[in-house]
């Protein structure tokens, strides 16, 4: 991502959208909300609070026997991790705390806020993604747990050796295990998805079979010969037939009509479930977030 670098006078600021800069920053989201300033900004997978500075500088008063600030929010630690998050990182910055700001007051915000229109605030976005993801791991079990169903009962029906039908057995309990766990959670309580800094690779040794907490994202770019459901086997651009591989546990807005035959689409898709397979090729469930225009 490119800062933006402007001509300015030597004594102004230059506001930057590259998280991998320190120094003023531009915002893509602003509110101030019970004394706190809660911002958006770009990020790789390693902005939080912690590595922001709000400065204040006193300004003529607006209202009677108020004090009022100007207020310019500055990075302080450079994020260089590469995790694909376009929604950037939310921030929140208690005013008395962070900035030294009491009593009553106004403000007014000099850093450059872009402009996101059609998008849900931060809170309730970051809130409906969670619920998604919960939504599309809960998916991902129950598919897991038909299909052992299927073949433990197949198994029994045809006579399968009592180690099959003991393994099969075990893999179903997990699964209703990991179920009971998932559905009770609170989507406050889960926590914010990550990114991937590395490529995927074929091997991922460091993954556990099972729900993947938090959710990592991935960017794909997938083509579709064919209607797609909760289940399908994505077709993935740079993917072989020994991996990764990846299938749908859950699509934003539940439509996965969207994504028309024979056409091809970059998606933003988070990891939420590993299955079980061979050595350590990685074989996924994801819920794929956002969907661009058909890719060339």
């Amino acid at each position: 991502m490119l800062g933006l670098v402007l001509p300015l006078a030597a004594d102004e600021p230059v506001y930057s959208d590259d998280p991998g800069r320190i120094g003023p920053v531009v915002l893509h989201e602003l509110a101030v909300m019970d004394g706190t300033l809660v911002f958006r900004v770009a990020s790789g997978g390693c902005t939080d609070a912690a590595g922001f500075a709000v400065d204040a500088e006193s300004a003529a008063p607006l209202l009677p026997g108020t004090r009022h600030y100007r207020l310019t929010v500055r990075r302080l630690r450079a994020d260089r991790c590469k995790a694909f998050l376009p929604d950037g990182a939310e921030v929140a910055l208690d005013l008395s705390r962070d900035a030294g700001l009491t009593g009553r007051f106004t403000v007014s915000v000099l850093n450059p806020v872009v402009s996101t229109p059609n998008r849900e605030p931060a809170a309730a976005a970051g809130a409906t993604l969670r619920e998604s993801l919960l939504a599309a791991t809960l998916e991902a079990i129950r598919l897991e747990a038909d299909a052992v169903d299927a073949r433990l009962r197949a198994a029994r029906e045809d006579g399968g050796s009592p180690v099959t039908v003991d393994r099969l057995r075990a893999q179903a309990e997990r699964l209703a295990a990991e179920h009971d766990r998932i559905v009770g959670l609170d989507p406050a309580d889960y926590p914010a998805p990550a990114g991937l800094p590395e490529a995927a690779g074929v091997f991922d040794e460091h993954t556990a079979y099972g729900p993947v907490v938090p959710a990592f994202a991935r960017e794909l770019v997938i083509s579709v010969p064919a209607r797609i459901e909760p289940g399908t086997l994505l077709e993935v651009d740079g993917t072989s037939r020994s991996g990764p591989f990846y299938r749908l546990a859950g699509i934003a807005g539940d439509d996965a009509a969207r994504l028309q035959e024979g056409r091809r689409y970059r998606i933003l898709a988070y990891v939420v479930y590993r299955r079980e397979y061979v050595g350590f090729i990685g074989d996924y469930y994801v819920y794929a977030a956002e969907i661009g225009e058909p890719a060339r």
